[in-house]
């Protein structure tokens, strides 16, 4: 038995009235309840939490992207791209990480996101970007060979790239990478 008694009653514990010496009887508030049940009024129960909204996640990135805000944009577009890695605008997502890198100087940074959507979302519409910004990071970053190879492989590999990315990529390769092999 419950100490005090223990009622009987479903809802757990009724008490009796309460005695405070002069004027009639008053009543203690109702027991807890019934251990897993909810009150009857929950409009004060907190709301539960929400999914996580991807298309909301990846404009709020871009947002901070088109308000120049790079450090915010770059960690939002990464946690992005971890959080929902199977997510259409995921290669476009590693591809700003890139593109503000560069803009940026990371030339280290640029190149490891250039390659990730090179790497992970080869038939993206990013990746040729992607290898036509890989090859310039490259070479920024003083790695010559290394870009050229990217630029010279850039047709190559996407034949069908949009004409204005394959002539950025051999106008780059007719500026810097002569005699270069």
């Amino acid at each position: 038995p419950c100490p005090g008694g223990g009622g009987g009653g479903t809802s757990g514990f009724n008490a009796p009235p309460a005695q405070t010496g002069d004027g009639p009887p008053q009543a203690l508030a109702p027991g807890p309840g019934v251990l897993g049940t909810l009150p009857a009024d929950n409009a004060s129960a907190p709301p539960l939490p929400s999914a996580p909204n991807p298309q909301n996640e990846y404009s709020a990135a871009m947002n901070l992207l088109a308000k120049a805000r790079y450090d915010e944009a770059r960690s939002a577009f990464r946690n992005f791209a971890d959080t929902h890695p199977k997510d259409e605008r995921t290669p476009q997502a590693v591809y700003w990480i890139g593109d503000i890198a560069y803009v940026q100087k990371d030339y280290a940074g640029a190149t490891r996101a250039f390659a990730e959507v090179i790497k992970n979302y080869p038939t993206s519409t990013r990746a040729p970007d992607s290898m036509l910004k890989l090859g310039q990071a490259l070479i920024a970053s003083g790695q010559k060979r290394e870009g050229c190879t990217a630029l010279a492989a850039l047709k190559e590999k996407y034949p069908k790239a949009p004409p204005a990315v394959l002539a950025q990529g051999s106008d780059a390769r007719k500026a810097v990478c002569r005699g270069v092999s």
